[in-house]
């Protein structure tokens, strides 16, 4: 099994190992041909994105098909530079690596890292103080500080003037906006290069007779026909008019388009959703990390605070994890499963946390996916005991926000929820806090949702004027219920 994958690998190294590409057809033909034996995954525009082997005669005949198109051997390659058919497969190859090279620039660009002290600046940075009837908001609620993040707050921290007055501009200028929209979608898939994701159904790896487990072996890069792109870049100027029209997502888009213009939109980025809330959620939850992480507001352990006012104990219902005021020492590979790289320190073999602050981050993050999701979903954040309001969060785009992670979960098992083998009985305080997590999902949720005091307050600070607003719990939900969670989504306002 080893040397097959290995073998496949060769096919598809960093996607440049291809001296003539092969075009969108030359792939759909591999795939009509297949019939039942492989599936498919398409993008929102109709391309191949994601392919599954399901039989060896459709592995050895995917091989044999990606064969003709390897590069040749080096030697060859070196030695024959020159001729009229060798420079035009440079040409292609070079343009498929240029194009993954550009993308590789891009993604690093975009999610510099940086240190603690750097993310505590940005914070203050592109956040303003709240004002005196904000901060009356959250008297008596144990709120040590109080700060704003919202479309004004973050272009009066951009750096240049030519930003800012461009921001505002779209704002207000719908033709400016227009212009800007179609400028943009007119930058993707210059080269009109796609990388579809090549699967296999492996049954040595599963655990049942019955389990089919998907292994990725590589990518494949294959050129689009005009037309694919023609709607892609319809479908993307359509999905961004979309956001100009709701309060919410109109600033994401903006700030997007005055920060993120050199970036190009994946096809993964564009929702292959036809229910227009959900298709929305999607878009604007990209755009946001991809913002967020460009400008630098977004966490880490070292500058989180204890979260230990009343406000987050009912916001969040900390109140049932444990409380001791040592410190512990959390293996790195949990840590950063539980918080993500943004959060994390993959140099360290242990991390060391106080007690509380540690399971009650775990506890938000657990629920909610990644700490980072509740920054996005109802724009929450707490920097050295600073709590941070965002205003663009998807709570200000939805009449009742969706709130936790969604589908089953059972957070025992870490093997499932996170590809981690870990032996728990080497850490009794983390076994008994994610039994404690399983027992109140399964038998009693609403212990683990916002009280109605502090939600009402939240409300407030997002500046909602619909101060009974709701919210839609995901977690322990089936398919068919998350389905009809989506489906019910209603969206505020819009034109």
């Amino acid at each position: 099994m080893i040397k097959k994958i290995s073998l496949y690998g060769l096919c598809f190294n960093l996607g440049v190992a291809f001296a003539a590409l092969p075009t969108q057809a030359d792939l759909e033909a591999f795939i009509a041909a297949q019939g039942d034996s492989v599936k498919v995954k398409r993008t929102s525009f109709g391309v191949p994105d994601r392919i599954t082997l399901k039989t060896e005669a459709a592995e050895e005949t995917w091989a044999e098909f990606s064969e003709r198109y390897r590069k040749r051997d080096f030697s060859f390659w070196n030695s024959h530079v020159g001729s009229e058919e060798d420079e035009g497969l440079a040409e292609a190859t070079l343009e498929a690596s240029e194009e993954r090279g550009a993308a590789l620039m891009e993604w690093s660009f975009i999610f510099r890292d940086r240190t603690p002290e750097e993310r505590r600046a940005c914070f203050l940075r592109y956040s303003r103080e709240a004002t005196l009837e904000e901060l009356a908001l959250v008297a008596g609620w144990g709120v040590r500080g109080l700060r704003i993040v919202d479309f004004d707050s973050i272009v009066n921290g951009l750096e240049r003037e030519a930003q800012k007055e461009e921001a505002r501009r779209l704002m207000t200028d719908e033709t400016a906006l227009e212009e800007a929209i179609i400028q943009w979608a007119s930058k993707h898939y210059t080269n009109s290069i796609h990388k579809a994701e090549i699967f296999i159904h492996d049954y040595l790896y599963a655990n049942t007779p019955s389990e089919k487990v998907r292994i990725h072996i590589g990518d494949f890069p294959y050129r689009l026909s005009p037309e694919a792109v023609a709607t892609f870049r319809g479908q993307l100027s359509a999905a961004l008019r979309a956001m100009s029209h709701y309060e919410s997502t109109r600033k994401i888009l903006v700030l997007a388009l005055v920060l993120l213009k050199d970036w190009k939109i994946e096809a993964c980025t564009l929702p292959n959703i036809d229910h227009r809330s959900a298709g929305l959620l999607s878009l604007a939850y990209d755009l946001q990390e991809k913002l967020y992480n460009l400008l630098g507001i977004y966490g880490h352990y070292s500058i989180l605070g204890n979260l230990g006012s009343a406000l987050e104990r009912d916001l969040f219902r900390l109140g049932n994890s444990p409380t001791g005021a040592e410190s512990v020492r959390i293996p790195s590979a949990l840590f950063q499963r539980l918080f993500y790289e943004n959060y994390s320190d993959s140099s360290l073999d242990l991390i060391e946390i106080p007690q509380q602050k540690f399971f009650r981050a775990a506890q938000m993050a657990l629920l909610w996916f990644r700490l980072e999701e509740i920054w996005y979903r109802i724009g929450f954040a707490n920097v050295d005991d600073v709590i941070y309001v965002n205003r663009m969060a998807d709570m200000n785009l939805l009449k009742n926000p969706a709130i936790f992670r969604g589908g089953t979960q059972r957070f025992t098992d870490l093997k499932s929820l996170f590809g981690l083998d870990m032996d728990l009985s080497s850490y009794p305080l983390v076994d008994q806090f994610l039994r404690s997590m399983d027992l109140a999902a399964e038998t009693d949720l609403r212990s683990l949702c916002p009280t109605l005091e502090a939600w009402k307050v939240w409300l407030q600070l997002q500046k909602r004027e619909d101060f009974g607003a709701g919210y839609l719990p995901m977690l322990n939900k089936t398919k068919a219920e998350l389905t009809a969670e989506l489906l019910s989504m209603e969206l505020i306002g819009g034109k």
